[in-house]
């Protein structure tokens, strides 16, 4: 086992290093005959890590997703440069408090965005986003606590600096790509590596980055683009490649941030979707003529729940309805009604880059014409976290219930006050991802479709587990006949052929290419988009005269990192079983007979309940005798 301190070996049992004299994490194979939890672990990581986080992690290694298995995800590297020189300069105990203090500005942010400390090198960290736990948007993930790091570090380096003299920045590479990852001890940061021609490269970007700045790779670059403002540096020799590396530095979150999803110049009517947008736009008709309703649009993700809303707002835009929309993020969780403040926000026309004042001062402009009572005004502010001295006083002098209630009142009142001037529309994007203040505020609400021209759209996924499946339930039952639900099923094939069509304005494709496309999209709009995205790269798909061709009969791709994301973080949510048995069903092939599948398992009496659960999540279904 490796101190964390000093990086000396000492023997598993060890509690103490031999050198330094650091606390030890306990093996949980050395105690209790290895069946009981890590009890004593090293604290000065574990106070910079989230309880929820903890679980997860313990949860992993409880059913062993921490041994090798190859994996895609997205490596940081986070080195102190300069270190050296100032550690000639103090005395040690001086310079090991300093670094202390430094890798609580490293650690902090990468536990924020659910990454792994992977491993504490001198002056250095690594840490993985996507391993052991996966998420559809690791790379922004990664490249968010980069940018944090390097914000958060600044004070801290001007305090040194006045303090001790001592001068030196940080350095932040990352990478994505395929390695293969695994534990190789016992304890959660120190047990977990990864190996492969991805991890040297992450190396690289860390090794060649100018201090104070984040320097990423091409690879991280594609996936995260469009959301963040970006400096293009050229291309980096990299020891082992061929070619050169092009490298990119992250400066800041865009203030308008677009899509990942979508082929830039290739566009197409809404496909397959004429029933659901048809009963949208009845619920708009209605909510002209003062009627409230309540719509839940439920679909997989790249099934198009996004679009659809598009289409609906687009065919709309003459109607003279408000629309307003709050986007829940996978990463924001934690931040109380954070769906709600894009609302209110946009509303008053709030800009990021607005002070709390400002904020405070449009809000109390709206909050005047829409005649809410003063007394309102505080609880909105504390929603949008730009309360004042005097706001946080009223805010704090209620507890518990009379506080929640006090901002369901504020809220619905504001809202009221804004459909007494035009129908208002409240789009909330992945509301699975809403943290629990924004759905207890949601359901709260609902009825004010009863008296309001109000109308709220919600875009979630058929996920049963999440907390807002349950919201969606009571909401139902709430109010009854003024709710609607759309299912978003895939494509037929057909309707593929269309979109296909439609996006390459060629029916000529070679058979072969568009039944490859067919096939493994699954009628998902957006694997579509992204299989033809992937053959446009490999210049499989080439564009000659304003049209699109195919180069040969054949076409080969694969998965594109998109989708790895998207499809890597819907299979760790699985249940450890399941999960083992839906690896085991893909070595045997896309199409799998359920007998060998069995065998293959072991399980015996517990197979055909994980089968089941698989078809309900529609990860497996039947294909004539066998499944697919």
């Amino acid at each position: 086992m490796k101190c964390p301190n000093c990086q000396t070996s000492n023997p598993d049992e060890a509690k103490f290093c031999m050198n330094c004299g650091t606390a030890l994490a306990v093996s949980a194979h050395a105690t209790d005959g290895g069946v009981r939890d890590i009890q004593v672990k090293n604290q000065a990581l574990d106070k910079f890590l989230p309880r929820e986080l903890l679980t997860k992690f313990e949860a992993a290694r409880k059913h062993e997703a921490m041994v090798g298995e190859r994996r895609v995800i997205t490596m940081l590297f986070c080195d102190v440069k300069g270190s050296t020189a100032a550690a000639e300069k103090v005395d040690p105990e001086i310079w090991t408090e300093i670094m202390n203090g430094i890798f609580e500005y490293m650690i902090r942010p990468i536990y924020k965005y659910e990454g792994t400390v992977a491993r504490l090198m001198g002056d250095a960290i690594l840490a993985f986003f996507g391993a052991p736990i996966a998420h559809e948007d690791d790379p922004r993930r990664a490249v968010l606590a980069a940018l944090e790091i390097q914000e958060g570090i600044k004070e801290y380096v001007e305090d040194i600096l006045g303090k001790h003299g001592l001068e030196f920045g940080l350095r932040v590479g990352i990478n994505t790509g395929l390695v293969v990852v695994g534990a190789i001890g016992s304890d959660l940061r120190m047990e977990y590596t990864a190996i492969g021609d991805a991890i040297n490269l992450a190396a690289r970007m860390e090794q060649t980055a100018a201090p104070g700045t984040i320097q990423i790779s091409e690879e991280t670059y594609k996936l995260i683009a469009p959301f963040f403002d970006c400096q293009a540096l050229g291309e980096v020799e990299v020891k082992g490649k061929a070619a050169p590396i092009k490298t990119y530095r992250p400066l800041a979150l865009k203030k308008n941030p677009g899509h990942l999803r979508g082929l830039e110049g290739l566009s197409s009517p809404l496909v397959g979707r004429e029933a659901q947008l048809a009963l949208l736009n009845g619920q708009l008709e209605q909510l002209r003529i003062g009627a409230g309703s309540f719509v839940t649009v439920i679909g997989e993700a790249g099934l198009g729940k996004s679009t659809l809303i598009a289409e609906l707002k687009k065919s709309n835009a003459e109607s003279g309805t408000i629309w307003l929309k709050g986007d829940a993020l996978s990463y924001t969780r934690s931040v109380s009604y954070f769906p709600w403040r894009q609302i209110i926000r946009q509303s008053i026309e709030a800009h990021e880059d607005d002070s709390p004042s400002e904020v405070c001062h449009k809000l109390g402009y709206v909050c005047d014409c829409c005649a809410l009572p003063g007394g309102d005004v505080p609880f909105l502010e504390a929603i949008l976290a730009v309360e004042s001295e005097e706001s946080l006083q009223v805010v704090t002098g209620y507890q518990g219930e009379a506080l929640v209630q006090r901002m369901v009142e504020a809220t619905g009142g504001f809202l009221c006050g804004l459909a007494k001037e035009n129908p208002l529309s409240i789009v909330f994007d992945d509301l699975h991802w809403a943290d629990e203040a924004s759905l207890n505020l949601l359901l709260n609400l609902a009825d004010l479709t009863d008296t309001h021209p109000l109308l709220f759209i919600c875009m979630v996924r058929p996920d049963k587990a999440a907390a807002s499946w349950n919201v969606i339930n009571k909401v139902q039952q709430k109010i009854e006949g003024r709710y609607r639900s759309i299912l978003l099923e895939p494509l037929q094939n057909e309707q593929t052929d269309v979109l296909l069509t439609n996006l390459l304005g060629v029916k000529d494709l070679p058979k072969n290419v568009r039944d490859m496309i067919v096939e493994r999209a699954d009628g998902n709009p957006f694997f579509i988009e992204e299989l033809i995205r992937s053959l446009i790269e490999t210049k499989q798909i080439i564009r000659e005269n304003s049209h699109w061709r195919a180069v040969n009969e054949e076409a080969k791709v694969s998965l594109p990192g998109t989708l790895r994301g998207v499809l890597g973080a819907r299979i760790d949510r699985l249940p450890e079983v399941t999960k083992h048995v839906l690896q085991n069903a893909a070595v045997i092939g896309r199409s799998f007979d359920l007998r060998v599948l069995k065998q293959l398992t072991s399980l015996n009496g517990g197979f055909d309940p994980q089968i089941q659960y698989l078809q309900e999540t529609s990860l497996i279904e039947p294909f004539r005798e066998e499944y697919a």
